[in-house]
């Protein structure tokens, strides 16, 4: 949950990737305008605005989604990571450790079959490795900083936002 830098908006995400803004600038009192958004990814963690009408918010996508305010809605943009839309493929050897994690994960969502050849693993060519955990501004607020469970940290150039 994090606050516009004008005061007036309040953003937060929930576990099932919905993305809430709403108006808190009424008095007290009074209901509060709600813009929702379903985002068709993972859930969001972290999120910070960079101005009132531009959001990033961050999770287990491992890449920062940008969000903007358009008339009384908002919309997501874009990825700023475009190694999300890159995949990385790595071969899984028979017999190992990761060919029965594929096994399992396939048997939870297809049924239970059994794995006679080498697979491919399918993954994301992000900067990040693992879900992002943390979001800060450096400085004067022209760059964002994002950080992940394995310590890694990138920064991303608020201006052209």
């Amino acid at each position: 949950m994090t606050f516009s830098p004008d005061s007036t908006t309040i953003a937060y995400a929930t576990h099932d990737s919905e993305l809430n803004f709403a108006d808190v600038s009424k008095p007290a009192g009074g209901k509060s305008d709600k813009s929702m958004l379903l985002y068709n990814g993972n859930p969001l963690l972290q999120g910070n605005f960079i101005n009132s009408n531009t959001f990033v918010g961050c999770g287990f996508d491992k890449v920062p989604l940008l969000f903007k305010k358009n008339g009384a809605s908002w919309t997501f943009v874009k990825h700023l990571d475009d190694g999300i839309k890159a995949v990385k493929q790595a071969a899984i050897q028979k017999g190992s450790f990761e060919q029965s994690q594929v096994f399992f994960k396939r048997s939870e969502t297809q049924g239970a079959t059994k794995l006679q050849d080498d697979v491919v693993l399918r993954e994301m060519n992000t900067k990040h490795e693992n879900y992002i955990n943390c979001t800060k501004f450096v400085g004067n607020g022209s760059k964002l900083c994002t950080s992940d469970v394995n310590g890694n940290f990138f920064f991303w150039e608020t201006a052209a936002l």
